[in-house]
């Protein structure tokens, strides 16, 4: 076997041809050998020309799976003896197993041959709606997802949805309802030199706007509470502190939230999972530095729940609750307050250290406590979270300036928001359990967005797979929508579908459910849902419909409530 290797690397033809006629000791020596060798032997073997390269890379079981761990040298080899023989139906076969870029390129340059089979045709008439340079461009002007995505890396665009604000001039909040089908947002807008408040809601799977609320006065904060239903605070302008009302805007019309006002809103938002409403607020009057907390479903009337009495050096910034909202956090610069719903268990966090930092942000899982500050340095606490727990604390050197920090069930990952050579999006590297190490770098793992500098409001929907990204450019505001899942799954559409397993079919399915895609990031995922299910046809689904079934995990599945 080392001596036919030799041979062919030598440019020895005759003593190899007496050696190993049949190929079949240079099949063995390539499939063992380093990629280095096996592209210096793939080189000799194409010069020298009379060496059957079909059937040494054959060796390699190409008809399988197997195909797709060659190197994309090592593939085109293949295909272009496929198709200087002319061998159609075997070159067909390796389709579902080449990436999508080469599957789509060898369906065009097939032409008028058809592959036979229904499915097969099906798959076929899928790859020729695209063009390789319609993939190609998909694929490089993607997110860009590295290690380190420094200057100059910023791509021309990624898939995502924009939606312009033309009846808005500032844009102040930002929220999803609790299904996530829509986007609330608060503002203002300037009428013959008097500045008004509005508010709108937008319907994400037509990125249109379907209800709009207008007020007197200029509008800051806000909760969607579903039912197309807000809960706006005003906005704090100028330098005066005046005070500020919570307003209800409902289709049936606006009211004022009687008997309330307060100096500062610190925190207005929707108890996860619920409909309840969460608010931190500084009331004024004569304990103008006290801080109160109130929570519960809004009916006309809020109580102030006195959890916080206890803790007057709090000076709460932020407030966040866990993704059942069951427990509450109320977040400061030196110390966290986090309560049973119940009432029965209120624990006071100290900071491993003073924050002086003057933006907090907060976001829980159902084990884990994270507060960040702009600046990316981190406490963390883990279940059970009691008075006696010592944080985690970290500062990272290298960490972004952050903007939003959330907690994504759909991607059971922390996700921050904010700017690094641009905007971007990070999918954090958080210890679930005490104990675990820490990664070198949580902010490793960088997807570029679209724009050229930090976003100003940033939210995320109720299951962690839409990100709202907000500008208040000129000449009117704008929102950028993110599928989240797409981005994580852009990272990896470019390697052999021959490597994908069951997972990544359920992965591109439920792409495909969210609203905020991007139609040509529609097309293309359909194309590959397409190849994936005809690659995995022959595992056995029991459901009511074949083409509504997904694979996972497993290659047998049945469903619930059939015999």
């Amino acid at each position: 076997m080392q001596r036919a290797v030799f041979f062919v690397r030598t440019g020895q033809p005759e003593q190899y041809r007496a050696l190993d006629p049949e190929g079949a000791l240079l099949a063995l020596g390539y499939r063992s050998a380093s990629l280095d060798v096996r592209r210096a032997l793939l080189e000799r073997m194409t010069a020298l020309g009379d060496i059957d390269v079909l059937r040494v890379l054959a060796g390699q079981r190409s008809d399988r799976d197997d195909f797709a761990s060659l190197s994309g040298l090592e593939r085109f080899h293949l295909v272009e003896q496929l198709r200087a023989r002319r061998d159609w139906d075997r070159l067909w076969s390796l389709v579902p197993l080449m990436p999508l870029y080469d599957a789509v390129h060898i369906a065009e340059r097939l032409h008028d041959w058809r592959p036979s089979g229904r499915d097969d045709q099906r798959v076929f008439e899928a790859l020729r709606t695209l063009s390789p340079g319609g993939v190609t461009a998909w694929l490089r002007d993607g997110p860009d997802i590295r290690d380190d995505a420094g200057p100059g890396s910023s791509p021309t665009r990624i898939p995502h949805t924009r939606i312009r604000l033309s009846d808005l001039d500032e844009l102040n909040g930002l929220d999803f309802a609790p299904d996530g089908t829509q986007l609330a947002y608060a503002g203002s807008t300037r009428d013959r030199d008097r500045e008004r408040g509005r508010a709108g809601i937008i319907d994400i799977g037509s990125s249109t706007v379907s209800h709009r609320y207008d007020l007197a006065r200029s509008l800051g904060r806000l909760a969607h509470l579903g039912a197309d239903t807000l809960v706006v605070a005003d906005a704090q302008t100028g330098p005066v502190r005046r005070s500020l009302h919570l307003h209800c805007l409902a289709p049936d019309g606006a009211r004022s939230l009687l008997g309330f006002e307060a100096t500062e809103i610190l925190a207005l938002q929707r108890v996860a999972d619920t409909r309840d409403l969460l608010l931190v607020a500084r009331p004024g009057g004569r304990y103008p530095s006290r801080s109160t907390v109130s929570v519960g479903a809004f009916g006309g009337s809020l109580a102030d729940w006195a959890f916080l009495d206890g803790t007057p050096d709090l000076h709460p910034q932020t407030a966040t609750s866990d993704p059942e909202g069951r427990l509450i956090a109320v977040l400061g610069r030196n110390a966290a307050v986090v309560a049973d719903r119940a009432g029965t268990t209120v624990s006071v966090l100290h900071m491993g250290r003073l924050r002086l930092r003057t933006v907090t942000m907060g976001a829980m899982s159902d084990a884990v406590l994270v507060r960040a500050d702009e600046t990316g340095s981190m406490d963390i606490w883990h279940e059970p979270l009691v008075s006696a727990q010592a944080p985690l604390s970290i500062d990272w050197p290298s960490a972004p300036r952050l903007v939003d920090l959330a907690w994504s069930p759909a991607l059971n990952r922390f996700v921050a928001t904010g700017s690094r050579f641009g905007p971007a999006v990070w999918f954090l590297d958080v210890p679930t359990t005490p104990g675990t190490p820490l990664p070198e770098d949580p902010f490793r793992t960088t997807v570029r967005l679209v724009g050229d500098r930090a976003p100003d409001r940033v939210r995320l929907s109720p299951r962690g797979d839409v990100l709202a990204v907000a500008y208040s450019s000129d000449p009117a505001p704008t929102i950028d929508l993110y599928c989240l899942p797409l981005l994580v799954l852009r990272s990896a559409l470019s390697k052999p579908m021959g490597l994908m397993n069951h997972q990544a079919l359920s992965d591109v399915a439920a792409a495909l459910e969210h609203p905020a895609l991007d139609g040509e990031s529609r097309q293309m995922l359909d194309v590959l849902r397409t190849c994936l299910e005809h690659r995995f046809r022959h595992d056995v689904v029991i459901g009511e419909t074949r083409d509504k079934a997904t694979a996972g995990a497993y290659e047998i599945e049945i469903e619930p409530g059939e015999a």
